[in-house]
């Protein structure tokens, strides 16, 4: 991911962030004055407006209410969800069929196949013109040059495989949120019904305080449970996502290089140099003074 791109999705993350913490959000609940006489709500109805501009509160203002234990577990969520949001951005703009399968590839490709090409350079020249998953697959191909058509494909499953181990790597930080984000939810969950029953344990909810204290901690384990689903929620529809597109992209792979096949089966016989032959060593020359072995002949 270039330096650009991180700093676009950290202030898209931030300003989404700060739109969903500083909307308002009308949190009243049922009047419970509806069931009175009309009367009584009548002579109560003065008081409304008031009772009403207390209980319109924003969600960031709910988060402060409950207490720093919240604003802790949300916070631990929020930047989950900050850096998940930058791997889906990378994601989406790198998992495209441009960026996979370039279509100048794809058309020079076939040509080649076309008029059946079965020299290496031409294939070589067009993987490093447009590289890609898809021409890493053909260079691996080509590396099995000559050889029979099973051994050609074979190269070419391998990489296909390794692409897909590739691409499943990139989007595994959103799998490991899937699994981080409930357990932090779960873990703010207990502590906020802990602290909720000690208040309670100490005094009965007699006090004023005792049932602020209370309120908190149930607070805290239902606003941590609600962050970590969210969390656990959009990172397994995007990591699904992710994984179907690509495993659709390699799929359309064996479309594309399998015509080839036949080309990169049949290159060794034209390109490959001939050996050139070793001509044989000269015999010694004699040495001065040495005996001299002579023919019958003589």
């Amino acid at each position: 991911m270039t330096r650009s791109l991180k700093t676009t999705c950290i202030l898209a993350g931030g300003l989404a962030l700060l739109v969903l913490l500083t909307g308002p959000h009308d949190v009243r609940a049922q009047d419970p004055k509806t069931a009175e006489p009309v009367k009584e709500k009548t002579m109560k109805k003065a008081d409304a407006p008031a009772n009403d501009s207390k209980k319109d509160k924003t969600l960031w203002e709910m988060v402060k209410s409950s207490g720093w234990m919240t604003i802790a577990f949300l916070g631990v969520i929020g930047l989950g969800s900050v850096y998940a949001g930058m791997v889906i951005f990378e994601r989406l703009a790198t998992l495209t069929a441009e960026k996979m399968m370039p279509s100048g590839f794809v058309t020079a490709l076939a040509n080649l196949v076309k008029r059946g090409e079965i020299k290496p350079r031409p294939y070589q020249d067009l993987c490093e013109q447009y590289p890609s998953p898809l021409s890493n697959v053909l260079k691996a191909g080509l590396h099995r040059a000559g050889k029979p058509n099973a051994e050609v494909e074979k190269g070419m499953e391998d990489a296909i495989a390794r692409e897909s181990a590739i691409l499943k790597r990139k989007i595994r930080p959103l799998v490991e949120l899937y699994y981080v984000g409930p357990l932090v939810g779960l873990l703010g969950t207990v502590i906020g019904i802990i602290v909720a029953f000690q208040a309670y344990k100490s005094g009965g909810g007699s006090s004023l305080k005792q049932s602020e204290e209370f309120a908190s901690g149930i607070s805290t384990a239902l606003q941590a449970t609600a962050g970590g689903l969210f969390l656990a929620i959009f990172t397994s529809v995007f990591s699904a996502w992710f994984n179907v597109r690509g495993e659709k992209f390699l799929e359309q792979f064996d479309e594309h290089l399998i015509p080839a096949v036949g080309c990169i089966a049949n290159m060794e016989v034209v390109y490959t140099l001939p050996v050139a032959p070793t001509a044989a060593p000269a015999a010694p020359a004699p040495v001065p003074g040495s005996p001299q072995l002579v023919s019958a002949s003589n």
